[in-house]
């Protein structure tokens, strides 16, 4: 499991800003303790299968950025039970360092939803407002 998380890891910056879907938003090396964290409770619980689907990625000079959708299948490990199916939005910048390596230096994800025509999103905005976060 420590090499799992310690190859998920080596795509992060050390300076990296993250925005995860449901919980607070670190930087810096916070930052990156916290997916860490959140790695190695997520991998303790369960069996992780991760599926990147990018839409699309753009490269400028020394940055660029990606953005798509993650897929996960969660099997849990001791409790039995059926696997846990779920998507995230997903959107990185990444930053070439002074070696060549490509390290992603911004994150965020957020589930993803049930796709819906735009007439019917238009409508329910009409009738009942902008959707709102929940508290």
């Amino acid at each position: 499991m420590s090499s799992d998380i310690e190859r998920v890891m080596s795509v992060f910056a050390s300076g990296v800003t993250e925005f995860t879907s449901g919980g607070p938003s670190f930087y810096g090396e916070e930052g990156r303790s916290a997916i860490r964290a959140r790695l190695a409770a997520l991998m303790e619980r369960y069996l992780v299968e991760l599926s990147v689907i990018i839409i699309a990625y753009e490269i400028r000079g020394n940055f660029g950025f990606d953005y798509g959708w993650h897929d996960y299948v969660l099997t849990p490990k001791d409790r039995g039970g059926e696997p846990k199916r779920y998507r995230t939005r997903y959107m990185a910048t990444w930053k070439k360092t002074a070696d060549g390596q490509w390290l992603i230096n911004r994150f965020m994800d957020n589930l993803e939803h049930q796709p819906i025509l735009l007439t019917d999103e238009l409508a329910a905005i009409s009738k009942n407002g902008p959707r709102l976060p929940s508290s």
